[in-house]
């Protein structure tokens, strides 16, 4: 197709469940013109552990059906043909661990000493599994770890 519409809607909530701890819920809806619709939601709970370290984890599921045009295989020339399995059914779930360091109150060590800094460390165990086997590797199934390491400044 030529053009393509999108749309989505979406809320978060985060809950105060204790004196030092959170939970966080979102839920999003998407849709547009190729018929595509997914379905986001997420759950992450947040423990702080004194004023240096916050800990959470949580989990993100995302479902997906596949746009009008898509097939597993065509047996002759259409007008919209794609190998994409990005616009085929599909669903993953993505596991969350989350480490934050608060800086200030750890003198002695580099970078935590200014009370403007703050460290995040994330672990995520992602799987995504698609009803036709992707284009160039075969696989239906991807699974990935990923590390994410920031620092937050506060001016």
């Amino acid at each position: 197709p030529d053009s393509r519409i999108r749309r989505a809607v979406g809320v978060r909530m985060n809950y105060k469940t204790g004196k030092e701890s959170a939970l966080n819920v979102g839920l999003r809806y998407y849709w547009d013109s190729w018929e595509v619709n997914s379905l986001t939601t997420s759950v992450l709970f947040q423990q702080r552990l004194g004023a240096v370290i916050t800990i959470g984890v949580g989990i993100r599921n995302y479902l997906q059906s596949r746009a009008f045009f898509f097939k597993d295989r065509y047996a002759a020339p259409e007008r919209f043909m794609t190998v994409d399995t990005k616009l085929d059914e599909s669903f993953s779930n993505d596991y969350q661990l989350k480490l934050s360091l608060n800086g200030g109150r750890l003198r002695g060590v580099p970078l935590l000493s200014d009370e403007n800094l703050q460290l995040n460390i994330q672990l995520d165990f992602y799987q995504r599994h698609s009803a036709t086997p992707d284009w160039h590797s075969r696989y239906k199934d991807l699974y990935a770890y990923i590390f994410s390491f920031g620092v937050r400044y506060r001016f």
